[in-house]
């Protein structure tokens, strides 16, 4: 009996699609993400979809993915009908990008081409671990302004470390996010200058960064009177990078001594090469 109940259970959670392992229980996949420190990638699909079974063939049963650096659920939706009903789903195929607890980071219904999905799903973090232990934080203890701060920095490191500008652009959304909850939770005012500044860079990409300067020098100043010189330097040099300002920007970048922004500026000149 104990082997038929193993062998039952190992047929629920796992069937492998060419190089994908895949989970097709909700909650299993939603523990497996927890435990692992990885994202899930959702497959919303059906027997009777033909985009579906393209996706199938020219995707997912390929030799693509030789690391999986996710969870994978494939949800059939005419078998679970829960799952479809918590995400909203109303097209097929449909993949999402989820956190442990179900928070959508990304979405793309319909199918017309591999890569547009490979793209995103190659850039997926191997491990947000991290992540989820801020996250889970703020769960435990509510409005806090740490914890808010601690979750909306991670998500920042993730997005610049992240090569796809879509997904990257959904996971500065949510540092965003995070970071006016941070001020606006209040509950550690000391934090409130550093969320600035980390909204500030956020605004480089999205607008000129003559602007960014232009609020810079008017909340704080100078680099030297902020509390977090390394990260006022960090802003500084990528103001003056976007600027093609190469003296400014070396200057600036030659007092930054912060080792996790140093690493997601190597990273970024990697990626700009």
């Amino acid at each position: 009996m104990k082997v038929f109940i193993f062998l039952f259970s190992l047929m629920l959670t796992v069937n492998l699609y060419g190089q994908i392992n895949w989970v097709t229980d909700y909650n299993i996949a939603r523990a497996k993400c927890k435990q692992s420190g990885k994202l899930m990638v959702i497959d919303f699909w059906a027997d009777w979809c033909n985009p579906c079974k393209s996706m199938d063939k020219e995707l997912w049963n390929t030799s693509q993915f030789s690391e999986q650096d996710f969870i994978a659920l494939k949800v059939d939706v005419d078998r679970d009908k829960a799952t479809p009903e918590r995400f909203d789903i109303s097209g097929l195929p449909t993949v999402i990008i989820a956190m442990s607890d179900g928070t959508v980071l990304w979405e793309k219904s319909g199918f017309s081409d591999a890569e547009s999905f490979l793209k995103v799903l190659r850039s997926i973090p191997a491990d947000v671990s991290n992540l989820y232990r801020c996250y889970y934080d703020i769960n435990a203890m509510g409005k806090n302004s740490k914890c808010a701060f601690d979750i909306a920095v991670e998500f920042q490191r993730l997005a610049a470390l992240t090569p796809d500008p879509e997904l990257r652009s959904r996971l500065s959304e949510k540092n965003t996010e995070f970071f006016k909850k941070a001020i606006k939770y209040n509950t550690a005012p000391e934090l409130n200058q550093d969320a600035e500044l980390f909204l500030l860079l956020n605004e480089i990409y999205s607008s000129k960064p003559e602007k960014v300067l232009h609020k810079f020098n008017k909340n704080f100043g100078s680099a030297e009177k902020c509390m977090n010189k390394d990260l006022a330097h960090f802003l500084l040099a990528n103001c003056y990078f976007v600027m093609d300002d190469d003296e400014k920007f070396s200057s600036e970048i030659a007092m930054v001594s912060d080792k996790a922004l140093l690493e997601q500026w190597a990273f970024l000149c990697n990626e700009n090469k």
